[in-house]
């Protein structure tokens, strides 16, 4: 299989034993800013080519858009439509940046790795802050 449709699956799929390990720890921002960093480094060292970008800009929108399926359970038990609305609005582009940053980093050294996952981290707290 190619590394880069790996990449995708993972980031796919990836919401849902991610959830289960937040139920036991509370601190989603860190664990998925965790497993980010850790795919944004696999693909960083395993794709090559001008197509890096693009795949890590990717799989923050194919990780937002699984989080935000994985919320509709809440939507449709609080009766609340416009939460659906609210979190592809916001929370599929807060990922996606995340992603970004965390990838400005991966490619910069391990000083801008912790640098950029710091900010990350910083980001998706804030975010969380929201309620979203």
């Amino acid at each position: 299989m190619d590394q880069a449709w790996l990449a995708v699956l993972l980031s796919a799929f990836s919401i849902f034993p991610l959830w289960l390990i937040e139920q036991i720890l509370p601190y989603p921002f860190l664990i998925e800013e965790v497993f980010k960093l850790l795919l944004v480094s696999y693909v960083v060292l395993r794709v090559r080519g001008d197509r890096v970008l693009r795949l890590i800009l990717l799989c923050g929108l194919i990780f937002g858009l699984s989080e935000t399926i994985l919320y509709l359970f809440n939507v449709f038990r609080n009766s609340n439509e416009w939460m659906i609305v609210a979190r592809l609005a916001l929370t599929v582009p807060m990922h996606t940046l995340t992603f970004y940053v965390l990838y400005l980093g991966v490619s910069r050294g391990r000083v801008m790795t912790m640098i950029c996952f710091g900010l990350a981290l910083g980001i998706h707290w804030l975010f969380n802050l929201l309620r979203f």
